[in-house]
């Protein structure tokens, strides 16, 4: 477990802790007379706390657990680009991958064309037999199976997306989704489709 911050050159107005302790102890013989030493000192306890607590949030603390269990969503290009024989080969992909996962694993599917469908939510690994999902195949979106394939994934999972596509888009950009996946640190890796000869 580690603590990683958001917007890290925040913490430098922690450095607002030392003149909040030098006020209080040029004030201190007026504020001990009035509260006691014991609740003067627990004033200013609290207030350093509330301080470092502000500081803290505003840079962004977040605890970070490491987690050993895997979600994958796989993307397959549906689009009329690709063959039936290199669908059956994509699935054929995916069911070894599945039977190489841990039991606590997790996967999903997402069949795309002009838009994605999602043809298995994230669950426990079993074989993928057979494509139920209909989508437009005149065109290809492959921003928009990414961005959905993004949102599939669990939270408390390491998490990948593994695209099966040609390549072939003719709509969306699937730069700005991939840009995307690099900022929430989801790795997508790219199984190609090539024409069948």
């Amino acid at each position: 477990m580690s603590v990683s911050f958001i917007y890290p050159q925040a913490l430098w107005l922690l450095l607002l802790l030392p003149p909040l302790w030098l006020m209080a102890w040029a004030t201190r013989s007026v504020t001990v007379a009035r509260l006691g030493r014991g609740r003067a000192l627990a004033l200013l306890a609290v207030r350093s706390a509330i301080l470092a607590g502000l500081v803290l949030a505003i840079a962004g603390a977040q605890v970070v657990r490491a987690v050993s269990d895997t979600a994958v969503v796989f993307l397959i290009d549906g689009s009329d680009s690709v063959a039936p024989a290199q669908r059956e080969r994509a699935l054929e992909y995916i069911d070894a991958a599945l039977a190489a996962g841990q039991p606590a694993d997790q996967a999903a599917v997402v069949v795309f064309g002009a838009d994605p469908a999602v043809e298995r939510a994230p669950a426990p690994l079993a074989p993928l037999r057979r494509l139920t999902s209909a989508v437009v195949a005149s065109r290809t979106d492959i921003e928009a199976a990414v961005q959905l394939g993004l949102a599939l994934l669990p939270s408390d999972a390491q998490k990948r997306i593994v695209l099966l596509s040609d390549g072939a888009e003719n709509q969306g950009a699937a730069r700005e989704a991939a840009r995307l996946a690099a900022l929430r640190g989801v790795p997508i890796e790219v199984v190609p489709l090539p024409p069948a000869e």
